[in-house]
């Protein structure tokens, strides 16, 4: 998928070239020896343009009696005539975007010279393998993302760990082998790879971050002994079975669910796990991110006795309802984001609590919620934001500020404001278009006589209903 790799193209060649460790080079005059151009130092070349139009391209190991030891950033970039290169055994750089985009490049080989391997080196070419030398001390961002073709990756390197985005977007990628060095698999590594359906990590894999097989073909994953970090398998849809070894001490596995050893914290929830009601266990504290994101299974989640719920928790499930337990102290952000059978949300808890942004947003059917007392007035921007069936919301007792609530819901037309609350938002009951604003034609506030809502209602010529 092409727009996640032009997300962080930007950001990625400024910023992680240097903090990947690229070498920086001494500027000196550009030269030309036939169809390439190049600087040299010492003896040593570095190409930096290439003027030919072949399909298969031998690069040279001299140019005039310079050693060509990197290949220079954009080198071939979105060349559209190459199809095979061969690449000399003194190559030691392949520099940011070198062979970017490369649609026909099909066969290339990486000599056991190389050492580095830089962003974006090989992403968006037509190669079916890749394999990555011992010599290899660095990779790059992204160094063979969107390779549509690419079936298999081999990496001989002893790296510490699987870059980010080596292969992100590789859908139709299979087989990844591993060296025994791997500790962590960062973001984004086999993020949409399709095709990839299992993978086995080596035995010293201690880290597995967030996003790092986000909307690929895992359907089974083996959590060895040494692994004691997992942020999330967000978005892995097609995982229907977790194992773990029997030594290791940080995670257990209970009916399909993945929790810490001590069972304090839900770890995840397989998407494609046979459940539609859930109790989670009463000795779990808190909820780990994404631990039941697109979940299409489940309908119901009895949140028992959570303390915390991590952020992106159940973006875009299919929970009906939802009711927040007086156990609960924070809800991090974006947690039930795009849930579009989600009708009603419900807290439990009057004390204050902690709710980060856009928790509700785009929920599309949720038609009436609660607004709970927040702890401080950073919390909770565009907590239901976005939710076009949203018609009638209730402001719990305690809460003594409420915001505008409802941008770009043109279905609410009704709040229940308690008398706890002394300032309310001058956008409450009104919409916009462009800078025009707009009364919610019909819009009702409910509360006591002589309050800041009867006021507010009064001032603004909205109906006010008084309540007992």
């Amino acid at each position: 998928m092409k727009k996640v790799i032009s997300v962080i193209i930007t950001f990625t060649i400024l910023v992680s070239a240097f903090s990947a460790g690229a070498v920086v080079h001494a500027v000196s005059e550009e030269k030309i020896c036939g169809d390439y151009k190049y600087t040299a130092d010492g003896g040593k070349a570095e190409i930096t343009g290439y003027t030919g139009n072949e399909t298969e391209v031998n690069i040279p190991a001299d140019l005039d009696g310079n050693t060509v030891t990197a290949l220079g950033e954009d080198l071939f970039n979105n060349n559209h005539n190459i199809e095979k290169v061969t690449i000399p055994d003194t190559i030691t750089e392949i520099g940011n975007c070198a062979f970017f985009y490369c649609e026909k490049l099909s066969k290339v080989n990486i000599p056991d010279s190389v050492q580095r391997i830089m962003n974006f080196a090989f992403c968006g070419t037509k190669i079916t393998e890749a394999v990555i030398p011992k010599s290899v001390t660095l990779i790059g961002a992204d160094a063979f993302a969107n390779c549509l073709s690419l079936r298999k990756i081999t990496i001989k390197a002893e790296l510490n760990s699987v870059p980010y985005g080596i292969c992100n977007c590789c859908e139709n990628l299979e087989e990844v082998n591993l060296p025994d060095s791997i500790a962590t698999v960062n973001q984004y590594a086999f993020s949409e790879c399709k095709s990839l359906k299992s993978i086995k990590l080596p035995e010293k894999t201690e880290r597995i971050d967030l996003t790092a097989f986000s909307d690929s073909g895992l359907e089974k994953f083996d959590i060895g002994k040494n692994i004691r970090i997992i942020k999330g398998l967000i978005g892995a849809k097609k995982l229907s079975e977790i194992t773990v070894d029997k030594d290791n001490k940080n995670f257990s596995v209970k009916n399909g669910i993945l929790y810490s050893k001590d069972k304090t914290k839900l770890v995840f929830v397989p998407s494609l796990l046979n459940r539609k009601n859930l109790t989670v266990p009463g000795t779990v504290k808190t909820i780990k991110s994404a631990a039941f994101s697109y979940n299409k299974k489940l309908e119901k989640v009895n949140l028992n006795k959570v303390h915390t719920i991590e952020g992106s928790n159940f973006r875009y499930c299919n929970i009906t309802k939802i009711v927040i337990p007086k156990t609960v102290k924070s809800i991090d952000e974006g947690c039930f984001f795009g849930c579009d059978k989600l009708k009603s949300v419900k807290f439990n808890r009057n004390k204050s609590m902690y709710i980060w942004n856009y928790c509700f947003s785009e929920c599309e059917k949720l038609k009436y919620a609660e607004y709970p007392v927040l702890k401080n007035k950073y919390c909770g921007e565009g907590i239901f934001d976005e939710c076009p069936a949203l018609k009638k919301i209730k402001v719990k007792s305690g809460v003594k500020i409420v915001p505008w609530l409802a941008y770009g819901n043109k279905a609410f037309k009704e709040i229940i404001i308690p008398k706890s609350v002394k300032k309310i938002d001058k956008n409450l009951g009104y919409h916009y278009s462009g800078k025009k604003k707009t009364a919610v034609k019909g819009f009702t506030i409910k509360g006591k006589k002589n309050t800041t809502a009867y006021k507010y209602a009064k001032k603004n010529k909205f109906r006010f209903i008084a309540l007992k």
